[in-house]
């Protein structure tokens, strides 16, 4: 299956994603998620995991699912995560999004790394 032909995401598009949204949480001084997929929870796209040393775990359903949708949950996973509200969460959020597409959804970038984009 070419994920380029039929817009799913790659596990390098996961990867690169998870690396641009954690660099820019921490940039802002959130605190800044791991990523994992796919969920352990059977039929959920994303769930966000606090675990026993106090770290949060975001976990994203990637597998035939378009970048957009995967890239919408690890940013709302990262917003939750963070435990800002109202305009500081809207801020984080709006920057996540900004910094994903500055770096993913550009020409420069290689189809892989695109998805639906290409």
């Amino acid at each position: 299956m070419d994920p380029v032909a039929n817009g799913a995401t790659t596990s390098v598009d996961f990867a690169a994603a998870g690396r641009i949204l954690a660099e820019r949480a921490s940039t802002l001084g959130f605190s800044v998620p791991s990523f994992r997929s796919p969920p352990r929870l059977q039929g959920v796209r994303r769930s966000v995991l606090r675990n026993d040393d106090h770290t949060i775990t975001v976990a994203v359903l990637v597998r035939d699912r378009p970048m957009g949708a995967v890239l919408a949950d690890m940013i709302d996973g990262v917003v939750l995560a963070s435990g800002a509200g109202g305009p500081e969460a809207r801020q984080l959020h709006d920057s996540l999004w900004q910094a994903a597409q500055e770096r993913l959804f550009t020409a420069t970038r290689p189809p892989s790394v695109l998805g639906a984009a290409a």
